[in-house]
Parts: C-alpha cells; sequence; structure tokens
C-alpha cells in the first residue's frame, strides 16, 4: 500500500497509524521521520475553524462580481475593513465590498474574496473589480 511520506512531527502526543512493512502499526508522530502512511489521515478539529481569507483583497457577494471584466469593471461602495484577529462586525450587503486582509475572516454575507491586483480603490469609497478573463481573481 502507497502513501504520502510523514516529516517529523515534534508533538509526541499525537499517534498515526503507519505502514511498517505488510503491516500497520500505532506509533508516535515523534517517530514519523521516513515512515508511510497505512491509512487516510483525516484531522479531527477543522483548523482554523473559520474562513479566512487567503489574500488582500475585497470580500463581496460572489452575485455581485459574475459579470466583472476589465473592460467593464463592477463598482462596489466600500463598506469597512477586516484584519487578521479581528472579527468585522458588519454584514456584506449587496453593492457593498469590505477591505480585507490575508489571515482576516470572511466577513458575514460575503461569499468570495477578489484578490488585491483586480482591484482599484478609488478615494471616493468605491472599489472597481476588474477581473481578467481566464485568471483566478476570486
Amino acid at each position: 500500500m502507497k502513501g504520502p511520506v510523514i516529516s517529523a512531527i515534534r508533538k509526541p502526543s499525537i499517534s498515526l497509524v503507519l505502514m511498517s512493512g505488510r503491516w500497520g502499526r500505532k506509533c508516535f508522530s515523534s517517530t514519523c521521520a521516513g515512515r508511510v502512511v497505512a491509512a487516510d489521515l483525516v484531522a479531527q478539529v477543522s483548523h482554523p475553524s473559520i474562513g479566512v481569507s487567503l489574500k488582500d483583497g475585497f470580500a463581496v457577494k460572489s452575485t455581485d462580481v459574475v459579470f466583472a471584466k476589465r473592460s467593464s469593471p463592477v463598482c462596489l461602495k466600500v463598506a469597512g475593513s477586516a484584519f487578521a484577529g479581528v472579527k468585522y462586525e458588519g454584514y456584506v450587503e449587496n453593492g457593498r465590498a469590505v477591505e480585507i486582509c490575508s489571515g482576516a475572516s470572511i466577513p458575514d454575507g460575503a461569499d468570495a474574496v477578489v484578490a488585491g491586483e483586480f482591484c482599484e480603490e478609488m478615494s471616493s469609497g468605491e472599489v472597481f473589480i476588474k477581473l481578467m478573463p481566464g485568471r483566478d481573481g476570486i
């Protein structure tokens, strides 16, 4: 049976079922270097337990930006900012966007984050979303 090779993990309290010859056996993660996993590894707890942004940009409703193009950008009102470690207390309404930093929890109401390179923030509190065909900006 083939599986991913395990690197040593420095948490001796974690035990894994690993391949050892033809049979799997349970051993501590501190002794796992160079061994192969005998079964799928499944996390017991999702971490982080909330949706977080993987990039700087703007949290939006995907339905607001589905037709955004470089030649015909979509204009949204900026409703606020979300930072890592601080929950954004507002709700993203239709036609609104929240500036978001990587690591920040995605605000309620938003279901997408548009990468900053596809956005042009205006001094009037608006942002133009300019997605490019064939590029994954969301």
